[in-house]
């Protein structure tokens, strides 16, 4: 039943009462009819309607022929009208005339034999008479206003039907057909039933409140009315009398009327053997009265005519319950087919087996149906081409198959490929309900779940009026068929939420391994820096002893004349150049020196590299080959770096094809990312490194190498120069085949800032000296004395930074040794003293392996040459010879 809200039925009633109230352009009941509803007593007024009546010969014409039938004849039939009148009686005549004025005014434009006008007629007059028999047993006072209540009823249906004939028509036909009463669907429709419309249009007649309250209260129970209500009042005999009509009749619009009438009988204190009198005489009091309502027929066409609408009833009657029979039947399969499908459908893990269990289903419990299910394709699919991933299951003649997207082994029947076609060419928006989209002769519904649509499912059961206008489909079936197909809808979405969740889930655990090896490099990390502070510490405690040993063998070897002894001491040297090699390259991986940017020309320094190291790989069997880009940019870079890098990884391929016996080696450069990058690899075909190995390639001391040939630290040095270039470097092998080192260095790396600038300091000199030394470890001055007296300088030494600042107050130098780490006071280094005391005399910084940034800050502080310890001292001389030599010369 449709809902209306209270605005709804307010504003409908409304609607009814306007038009209601446009009755004013039909006549009001004419003299006659006014002054008969009217009180009449005297036998002045009784001539006076006498004479009205006469002017209506229609109306005349009934009076005389109901005051001369059987029913009101005793002695003699009467001749004149004041004598019919006499016979019939006010009350009689009331009726008479309110029938005659309500047929010539509301039921004028219709047929006389219209059924709806003959149903009316023939229920008002068989209430109006019952009530009027019950009114003669119960209340005889009342007898014949309980007629006229009884006659106008349901005058409010004319109204209605006058009023909208379209709608009410409809009305009429669905209250046959659904077995519902008119009141009901009256107030679905209008807002308003016949009761209120038929109270209006009685107060608009002016008729007296009790029939008013007949036609409008009539349908509502004794209790609802309250305590005024009497139960011998002509509204209770309508009441009882509307029920009892309608039982002899076979009304079939009221559902339980034996069961309604013995209950209101109950209310109302009727006797039971009165009620039973009653019915035994409507079919006679009806037959007198109908004649003159233009009504055919006597007793026994009266119950004749009650039987075969009766008999008419329970033959549709029967046809429904074996249609509903059949409905229930049809939507047990349904059921069965629901039942069946749920456990199969819940172990479905793809989007095919879903069709091929539905296909499966529908053939066996259908075995008379065809069909198809078809799924659209995954959101998710890879093809992005119409029609990628779609899958199909039909089903015919207990027959099914799994369908791929063009076809199978069964063919489908047309409609389905039609609604195939129409699936492919759109997509649907997802309905706003869960009601099935029925086709003319077969079932069609949208899979939809959450907003998603996956398929379409389709149905038609075979030996139907294919083309017919009516769904061969029951509405239990569709239904059914709905909930089915929300139940494959939802399968489907718990399978794609189930394959998201996987995929979520393997992203995930790949998230996790990726942080773990984020962690790991972290901690790699960590230890890396703790190894570098470690080295550094322990290189600044071996340098200087290491210093001192070498500065000392030099001496020895130089001074040393037995040859064998000059032997030994050189392999000392040698010993001690390799213990300073191994610090370099672990103080290069510590703390990589930031690179001195120039433009470097890659090309030529791969040749320069290839060059330096073609005799060895000659010699060791390897076939080295370039292949460079003419087009190769320039690179702003540091080229000892460059040299560095390359000539490692040049060696690391070297020994690689050494273990293999030989091999080649080639080395490429190409430009990359539109010239704003250079890319370097250098390919070799040697042992090649384990795949296990090749994540801890860039560790410091992890070699594939014997210790002595290989300590470790050539790619982890490569990766420093190159990260510190702002560029990246990787590693690709395959064990026993090759190896490939890529390394892509950009065109304009960022540059460091420079920083610290030299303040001038006021200078006093008294005396001239060569050199000045300042050192704070003893044996590094010691050396440096010795063998610069031994070269003929004269020196002065200072072992702190203080002492070196106040001999430059003192004496005038022609060079200086200084430590580059030693202060002069506080933190204020001492080569920003010595520059700001002596601004033109030239510099020599000695620095530690362990803090390579020296290097640069003593270079920006303003020291002309930096020496690493441990030195040449040789080299350290021939530096400080040049240097003396342009100092005197400027």
């Amino acid at each position: 039943m449709a809902t209306r809200n209270p605005e709804q039925d307010s504003e409908a009633r409304e609607q009814i009462r306007v038009l209601v109230d446009s009755l004013g352009a039909l006549p009001s009941p004419p003299p006659v009819a006014a002054k008969i509803l009217s009180s009449v007593s005297t036998d002045s007024e009784l001539r006076e309607i006498a004479a009205l009546i006469a002017a209506d010969p229609s109306l005349a014409l009934k009076v005389m022929r109901l005051a001369n039938s059987p029913a009101y004849v005793r002695m003699r039939k009467a001749e004149t009208l004041e004598q019919a009148i006499f016979v019939l009686g006010v009350g009689t005549l009331r009726g008479l005339v309110l029938g005659a004025f309500i047929r010539d005014t509301l039921l004028r434009d219709m047929k006389a034999d219209d059924p709806f006008m003959l149903s009316f007629w023939k229920h008002s007059l068989a209430c109006a008479v019952t009530a009027q028999l019950l009114a003669e047993k119960l209340s005889p006072a009342v007898r014949d206003e309980a007629f006229l209540a009884g006659l106008v009823h349901d005058c409010g249906k004319i109204a209605l039907l006058h009023l909208k004939p379209a709608a009410y028509e409809q009305l009429i036909g669905s209250a046959r057909g659904r077995g519902v009463a008119y009141h009901v669907l009256e107030r679905e429709r209008f807002g308003a039933d016949h009761t209120l419309v038929g109270k209006w249009l009685l107060e608009k007649w002016e008729l007296p409140g009790r029939l008013v309250d007949s036609a409008w209260l009539h349908h509502h129970s004794p209790e609802a009315l309250g305590p005024d209500f009497s139960p011998r009042s002509p509204l209770a005999f309508v009441m009882l009398a509307d029920l009892v009509a309608r039982s002899i009749m076979a009304d079939a619009t009221v559902p339980g009327l034996a069961e309604r009438i013995e209950r209101l009988a109950a209310a109302l204190e009727v006797p039971p053997g009165i009620l039973d009198e009653v019915q035994r005489s409507v079919a006679e009091r009806y037959a007198a009265r109908a004649e003159v309502f233009d009504l055919d027929g006597d007793a026994g066409s009266f119950y004749y005519e009650a039987l075969t609408r009766a008999q008419a009833t329970l033959s549709e009657t029967s046809l429904s319950l074996a249609a509903e029979r059949d409905e229930l039947r049809r939507a047990q399969r349904i059921l069965k087919a629901a039942g069946v499908l749920g456990p199969r459908l819940a172990s479905a893990a793809t989007r095919e087996q879903v069709a091929g269990i539905v296909a499966q289903c529908f053939a066996e419990i259908f075995p008379s149906s065809e069909g198809a299910l078809f799924l659209d394709a995954q959101s998710g699919a890879q093809n992005g081409t119409q029609g990628a991933g779609r899958q199909a299951g039909a089903w015919g003649r207990g027959r099914f198959a799994q369908l791929a997207p063009h076809g199978g082994s069964l063919t489908l029947p047309s409609f389905c490929s039609q609604e195939l076609a129409a699936a492919l060419a759109r997509r649907e928006e997802p309905p706003t309900g869960p009601a099935p989209l029925p086709g003319i002769d077969h079932f069609a519904a949208v899979l939809h779940f959450a907003g998603t649509i996956y398929g379409r499912l389709i149905l038609r059961q075979s030996g139907g009026q294919a083309g017919g206008r009516q769904p061969l489909l029951h509405k239990r079936e569709q239904w059914g068929l709905a909930r089915i197909s929300e139940l494959v809808a939802a399968t489907l979405n718990r399978i794609e939420t189930f394959d998201r969740v996987r995929r979520r889930s393997e992203d995930f655990s790949q998230t996790l391994r990726t942080l773990d090896q984020v962690k790991e490099r972290g901690m790699q990390t960590a230890r890396l820096a703790s190894v570098a502070r470690l080295a550094a510490g322990a290189a600044r405690e071996i340098n200087n002893p290491l210093s001192v040993m070498s500065a000392r063998t030099q001496i020895l070897e130089r001074q040393e004349e037995d040859p064998k002894k000059k032997r030994g001491l050189r392999q000392v040297l040698e010993q001690i150049d390799r213990i300073t090699g191994v610090l370099q390259s672990l103080m290069d991986f510590a703390r990589p020196a930031p690179p001195r940017l120039e433009t470097v020309d890659v090309n030529r320094l791969v040749a320069a590299c290839g060059e330096i190291l073609s005799k060895k790989l000659t010699g060791a069997g390897i076939a080295f080959s370039t292949d460079l880009a003419d087009d190769l940019p320039t690179i702003a870079a540091d080229t000892k770096q460059m040299q560095t890098l390359l000539v490692n990884l040049l060696v690391n391929a070297q020994h690689g094809l050494e273990e293999k016996g030989g091999g080649e080696l080639l080395v490429t450069t190409a430009p990359e990312a539109m010239g704003r990058e250079v890319l370097i690899t250098v390919r070799d075909t040697g042992a090649g490194i384990a795949e296990n190995a090749l994540a801890h390639v860039f560790d410091p001391f992890f070699t594939t190498r014997h210790a002595a040939k290989a300590p470790g630290l050539g790619l982890s040095i490569c990766h420093g120069i190159v990260r510190s270039h702002g560029g990246a470097i990787d590693v690709s092998s395959r064990e026993g085949e090759w190896t490939e080192v890529r390394v892509l260095l950009p065109v304009s790396p960022p540059t460091r800032e420079d920083g610290g600038r030299l303040a001038r300091m006021p200078v006093v000199v008294a005396r001239f000296k060569d050199v000045l030394v300042a050192d704070p470890e003893p044996r590094v001055r010691e050396l440096l004395v010795e063998a610069l007296e031994q070269a003929g300088h004269s020196v002065d030494v200072a072992d702190t930074g203080p002492a070196a600042v106040s001999l430059l107050a003192e004496c005038r130098y022609q060079l200086a040794v200084v430590d580059a780490a030693m202060p002069a006071a506080g933190e204020v280094p001492l080569l920003r003293a010595v520059r700001a005391a002596a601004p033109e005399m030239p510099v020599v910084a000695l620095t530690s392996l362990s803090d390579p940034d020296s290097i640069e800050q003593a270079m920006r502080l303003g020291a002309l040459k930096c020496v690493r310890k441990p030195f040449k001292v040789q080299g350290l001389l021939h530096h400080l010879k040049g240097l003396l030599a342009e100092h005197a010369t400027s």
